[in-house]
């Protein structure tokens, strides 16, 4: 893939990354925003991220397959310490009847440890991934394909509340000390982003998932074209900054450079933030790729 609008979808992206912190990308069970998650990790690879990619609902080989579709090749990130991948735990098998059923609090009480267990051994396997990353690595970034599906996984309520805010507070970034780092850099903090893919329509996530928005940099919604259909589009992405990281420089400026400050900080501000706090692409998906859109024409009309 490659084009100006490309371009202009990775700017927007890039918009959550400059700010740092979570990027929440919603779908539905209609439409999946997956192939939104798979071009996060194509934008943060190429701002030299080191990606630790946790898969709950893909597998690594279709990530790879989709990379290669837009001229990223994975593999070679992997050999760099740029990509590491994570496989989500696996969910409990259990529910009973009978003589088991007076054995439920027990049995849900063990189940939670388990949860709490796997939850632990997947923070586990984040920071150790975290802590073998390239000394050339501009930033940390964690991604988890789908939230949904890690949530039905992990049915302790409280285990799962703690996992969302450690994935939120940034502590992967401030433990990222990488291979062949000296060891005074090892505890720095470097610029940290967490990229989730969820579904919006499950009942039962609801309450977590409101409370991820609110916290959320940027939430990224893909659903249909609300005014109906249109031939050669398949729906609509829509970007939804909510906050915006100060510009580096900003404040007051020593006399004799107000000027060149002020037009230093009018660019600075325009490179950090975008031009409008909620913006949207159109999008055409194929099987060989993805056409993003600013607007559509009549021609694009049924």
């Amino acid at each position: 893939m490659s084009g100006p609008l490309e371009d202009e979808f990775g700017l927007l992206a890039g918009c959550s990354l400059n700010s740092g912190g979570l990027t929440l990308v919603k779908g539905s069970l209609q439409l999946s925003g997956l192939f939104l998650v798979q071009h996060y990790v194509k934008v943060l690879l190429q701002r030299n991220y080191a990606v630790v990619l946790v898969t709950a609902e893909q597998v690594l080989d279709r990530f790879q397959y989709t990379a290669k579709k837009m001229g990223v090749s994975l593999p070679q990130y992997q050999q760099s310490g740029h990509l590491f991948h994570v496989e989500a735990p696996l969910a409990v098998v259990g529910g009973g009847t009978g003589h088991d059923a007076d054995q439920a609090p027990a049995a849900a009480a063990a189940a939670a440890s388990r949860s709490s267990s796997r939850l632990q051994q997947l923070i586990a396997a984040v920071q150790q991934a975290a802590t073998q990353r390239a000394p050339s690595a501009a930033g940390v970034a964690l991604v988890i394909d789908s939230l949904t599906v890690l949530a039905g996984m992990c049915p302790g309520r409280a285990e799962w509340t703690a996992f969302l805010h450690y994935c939120c507070s940034g502590v992967l970034g401030a433990s990222a000390g990488g291979e062949g780092v000296a060891a005074p850099a090892q505890h720095e903090q470097v610029p940290y982003c967490f990229v989730a893919g969820a579904y919006g329509d499950v009942p039962d996530d609801r309450p977590w998932l409101a409370s991820l928005e609110h916290r959320a940099n940027m939430v990224v919604t893909v659903g249909p074209l609300p005014g109906g259909k249109m031939a050669d589009v398949d729906g609509q992405v829509t970007f939804m900054q909510r906050f915006g990281r100060p510009p580096s420089g900003a404040g007051p400026r020593l006399s004799g450079q107000a000027a060149h400050g002020a037009a230093a900080l009018a660019a600075a501000s325009a490179a950090a933030l975008p031009l409008q706090l909620r913006q949207s692409l159109y999008f055409r998906s194929t099987e060989l790729a993805v056409k993003w859109m600013a607007a559509v024409t009549s021609r694009e009309l049924l």
